[in-house]
């Protein structure tokens, strides 16, 4: 009897301690978005994730090693001057053809540049701040990243990758959906710039 409660009591704590990454709309950070909202984060981070597997030729590699691949050529791209967006205009365009209007005010905002372009430039007070600032208290990439947003009101493609997508000593957690998202927030923003 002690064996099989000793095997039991074992199986629940490995079980506990195995478990997969929540998705984003299980955490705390994202309770104040709607139910429809939630849905378009989810396509957010689908998008951003199949784009980046994609432009490092890696379609059925895990999520962790398209990034990993990804912040490497981010890196290069960098060292040259170049900045490089994982999806097309088009690509982008029928994402943002898929979202919710209120979705989209509620993480950017959209400045005309001419009749048919716009900018989209991250809204820190909008509903993506309220995200942000509070999972910034737990994570240094994010509290950096909210940091300079509401410092200058701008985070600028060199400022992100030099500062926000660089691993550091702990490493960036990529299978923490939160920060996918966060990534590509900032991604989409630069893509319109």
């Amino acid at each position: 009897m002690k064996h099989t409660t000793l095997s039991l009591f074992l199986s629940i704590i490995l079980a506990t301690c195995s478990s997969s990454p929540l998705a984003l709309k299980d955490y705390p950070e994202v309770a104040h978005f709607s139910a429809g909202e939630q849905e378009d984060l989810a396509r957010i981070i689908a998008f951003m994730d199949k784009s980046v597997c994609l432009s490092e030729q890696l379609n059925d590699s895990a999520i962790s090693k398209c990034y990993e691949n990804f912040l490497q050529s981010l890196t290069e791209g960098a060292t040259a001057g170049e900045v490089i967006i994982p999806f097309s205009e088009e690509e982008r365009t029928e994402l943002f053809g898929q979202l919710k209007p209120e979705t989209v005010r509620a993480i950017w905002t959209e400045t005309p540049v001419d009749r048919q372009n716009t900018i989209l430039q991250v809204n820190p007070q909008a509903k993506f701040g309220t995200f942000l600032e509070k999972y910034a208290v737990e994570n240094a990439t994010a509290r950096t990243y909210d940091e300079l947003l509401r410092s200058t009101g701008y985070v600028s493609a060199s400022r992100f990758i030099d500062h926000i997508m660089q691993p550091g000593e702990q490493g960036l957690e990529i299978d923490d959906e939160r920060l996918r998202f966060l990534i590509a927030v900032q991604f989409l923003a630069i893509s319109t710039q």
